[in-house]
């Protein structure tokens, strides 16, 4: 790659990027010549490493109750890299610690339906609000109904019975 073609383009303000998908190459191709050639992206300071995670003030912060979260948004770094520091430094934030099995079902607010009973499925599983759960699985229910009838014509292939509910009725089952 030209030095002075790629140097008009970093003085641009395009990222290396944007000018490996305009020359067709990948982006570690165009890295290689920029370094080659001794220039600098503008974006270089803002991609660059910031440094380790102070062992000292990651105790001082999960001791206070932060939570990862929380800890990132103080020093100013992403959930990732504080978790990823966390697990060098062997030390874990409250909020993530267990004092025992968790309860199977817990009364949570949920966007949709406002309190609700949220439930696990699973050790490991988070919490899902029953309610959505359920109308999900009705919905996904309806939809394969409808899929099928579709693919097989609309009606029965021995009989020809046309008549099937449609897929937002409810079916209602007679007993006999």
């Amino acid at each position: 790659m030209e030095r002075a073609w790629l140097e008009t383009k970093l003085t641009e303000g395009r990222s290396i990027e944007s000018i490996a998908k305009e020359a067709g190459k990948h982006p570690s191709t165009v890295g290689y010549w920029v370094k080659k050639h001794g220039l600098v992206s503008a974006h270089t300071e803002r991609h660059a490493r910031r440094g380790a995670l102070d062992h000292d003030s990651l105790v001082r912060l999960g001791e206070q109750g932060f939570s990862s979260r929380q800890i990132a948004h103080e020093v100013g770094r992403s959930q990732a890299t504080v978790r990823h520091w966390l697990k060098q430094h062997g030390l874990r934030t409250q909020k993530t610690r267990s004092d025992g099995p968790q309860p199977a079902e817990v009364l949570r607010n949920c966007p949709a339906h406002g309190e609700a009973v949220f439930v696990r499925y699973g050790a490991t599983d988070h919490y899902r609000c029953l309610r959505c759960r359920r109308e999900r699985v009705i919905a996904r229910r309806r939809k394969v109904k409808q899929i099928l009838v579709a693919e097989a014509g609309g009606c029965c292939a021995v009989c020809g019975y046309a008549r099937y509910p449609r897929p937002d009725r409810r079916i209602s089952r007679r007993t006999g």
